[in-house]
């Protein structure tokens, strides 16, 4: 069994989104680096960082993602509002893996392309289905 904890990002801090309602939110700490540490101390094998500014086009958390990274050795990998080349090229470079959502069922020819650059270990196929 692996134990992947995902920390949600918005605004630089770790939250919660009720039914996905930005508006609706549980703010669980101001510092996600402590929250990252604490989840690789408690026996985590891998993060799951998910940046929802970058999902909801309203900024991004990059720099915060890049804290993360630098303080913690359990591979990370890094999902939300990935949906450009450029954009996917760049955070693959800071993570294990990358996790693609709508981007992998709209751009088939973008998907392979990045599956040629990246390989397949680098990549996950995510989707929301309600």
């Amino acid at each position: 069994m692996k134990v992947i904890p995902a920390i949600d990002l918005m605004d630089g801090k770790v939250v919660r989104l009720y039914k996905g309602n930005p508006d609706q939110k549980t703010v669980y700490s101001d510092n996600p680096v402590e929250v990252a540490k604490k989840w690789q101390s408690n026996g985590a094998d891998m993060l799951h960082l998910v940046d929802l500014d970058a999902t909801l086009g309203r900024g991004s958390n990059l720099l915060t993602i890049k804290k993360i990274v630098e303080q913690i050795s359990i591979p990370i990998q890094i999902a939300g509002g990935l949906r450009d080349e450029s954009t996917i090229t760049d955070v693959s470079k800071i993570c294990n893996r990358v996790v693609l959502g709508t981007l992998a069922f709209k751009d088939k020819s973008m998907l392979k392309k990045l599956l040629k650059f990246l390989g397949s270990e680098k990549i996950v196929i995510s989707v929301d289905h309600t």
